[in-house]
């Protein structure tokens, strides 16, 4: 089943930090392409510092969210907003668009590419992550960025093995209200080491009929040399990788995965 768009958004809401790291990352580009934009979030925040940017998204729910909170945005700053067929704005600097990140073609090149909050780990072949990487090169200025998070597995990947780390029970992780349904959030993962996947389960309650429903959200983790070595054959130099949002190293303790490599 397809995960509904609304409540999706109202669950993953990113990490705390992200927003502003990219922020920082694209200080001197101009143009900056999001893959995996979702609902705009990332997007949003880019656009109202005054950067130029496209937002790939393969799921036609959350594209439309994101237009939405682009209309909203417009309106909120005085722009001219049309809602139906009639576009939002011709001068606005904020763009979102249907497309794969596993293939692409947009015709144009950008100073930044982002890949934000593990949309990397969304491809679950190897090869997908190749293709989505030369994509991302072949959309890139002489000496343009690709910047991207994930969360960390290196550590757990080769510290922990299977029998000590049993599935997940379904755990309340929060509550929210979709067009006035209240819904308790649960969510329960399953890790399979050899395949280097973590395929989470979230479950919505409605409050207070008790009425349920899942959607499943499945990774394939990437562990650092894995990702060092696609980028390298994507025609990439790592320059950066870092271990949170604030500058921490890369370690055992660290909780995210940050690169940024540049287009060699």
């Amino acid at each position: 089943m397809a995960y509904d768009p609304a409540l999706y958004e109202l669950t993953h809401r990113g990490n705390p930090g992200d927003v502003e790291f990219y922020s920082r990352a694209c200080e001197g580009a101009r143009s900056v392409l999001e893959l995996g934009t979702g609902y705009g979030r990332i997007a949003l925040g880019l656009a109202a510092a005054g950067y130029e940017v496209v937002g790939l998204e393969l799921d036609p729910g959350l594209l439309e969210l994101a237009r939405a909170a682009k209309a909203a945005q417009l309106e909120a700053a005085g722009a001219e907003v049309k809602v139906g067929a009639a576009t939002v704005s011709e001068t606005d600097s904020l763009e979102f668009v249907l497309g794969d990140m596993r293939q692409f073609e947009l015709g144009r090149r950008f100073d930044r590419v982002i890949i934000p909050h593990s949309g990397l780990y969304c491809l679950l072949e190897p090869g997908e992550v190749a293709s989505c990487l030369r994509a991302a090169r072949a959309h890139l200025c002489p000496g343009g960025l690709l910047v991207l998070d994930g969360y960390a597995a290196d550590d757990f990947h080769e510290e922990s093995l299977p029998e000590d780390v049993p599935d997940d029970q379904l755990e309340p992780i929060t509550e929210i209200e979709a067009q006035g349904t209240r819904y308790t959030v649960f969510e329960q993962s399953r890790w399979d080491r050899d395949s280097q996947r973590i395929d989470a389960t979230y479950l919505y309650r409605e409050e207070p009929s008790g009425r349920e429903v899942r959607y499943l959200l499945p990774q394939r983790y990437l562990l650092r040399r894995e990702l060092e070595a696609l980028l390298d054959a994507a025609g990439f130099s790592v320059s950066l990788v870092r271990g949170s949002f604030s500058g921490d190293a890369y370690d055992e303790d660290a909780e995210h995965l940050i690169v940024i490599a540049e287009a060699s």
